[in-house]
């Protein structure tokens, strides 16, 4: 499944088994109000998507929530849990925007408006963890002002501070100590 978050209130899951299909591309689209499960889709501003495991972590950067959406059935997504503010780990989770990402094990979140990257253990999406976090101005890090978006390959997570103008080079290996590898200017 390749799920989309649309700009405005609608989550659109895709079959890509069904692109090239005489009958056409099957999808869902859920629009805020609408029931995806156990839980009602109300975001009206989502703003980053991840996927991984079958897996969608979608961020709302109006209600400030994460959602964790089984997608592993594309045309039948259902919500597992959405998280809030008043969720452990998720207290300073001011504006997720664009660039989350996902991998089998662990979901990370540049969170703007606090100038941190968050490092979740995505074990049971029901439950996420909280494994650590990267502050702008502690333990080195001096490129995280305004995190706009991770990206992961191998061990090292790349992450870019719009701020200031900094890539941020971490090693993950260990993430629940990870380590700042260096940091790039690029301006």
């Amino acid at each position: 499944a390749l799920p989309i978050c649309l700009n405005e209130d609608s989550f659109v899951s895709v079959d890509i088994n069904s692109i090239g299909s005489t009958d056409g591309i099957s999808k869902s689209e859920t629009t805020a109000g609408e029931a995806m499960g156990d839980f009602t889709w109300a975001s009206t501003s989502p703003t980053s998507l991840a996927v991984a495991n079958g897996v969608a972590y979608v961020t709302d950067s109006d209600s400030d929530q994460l959602y964790a959406i089984n997608v592993s059935t594309p045309l039948q997504p259902e919500i597992i849990r959405i998280y809030t503010t008043a969720d452990e780990g998720f207290e300073n989770f001011d504006r997720v925007w664009g660039g989350s990402v996902a991998t089998d094990s662990l979901l990370i979140l540049p969170v703007s408006d606090s100038n941190v990257v968050k490092i979740f253990d995505t074990t049971d999406p029901a439950n996420l963890q909280l494994v650590s976090e990267l502050v702008h101005g502690e333990n080195g890090y001096t490129g995280l002002n305004a995190p706009h978006w991770a990206v992961v390959q191998g061990n090292t997570l790349a992450i870019n501070g719009r701020g200031s103008k900094v890539i941020t080079l971490v090693d993950i290996s260990k993430p629940d100590d990870p380590f700042l590898l260096e940091e790039i200017d690029i301006t």
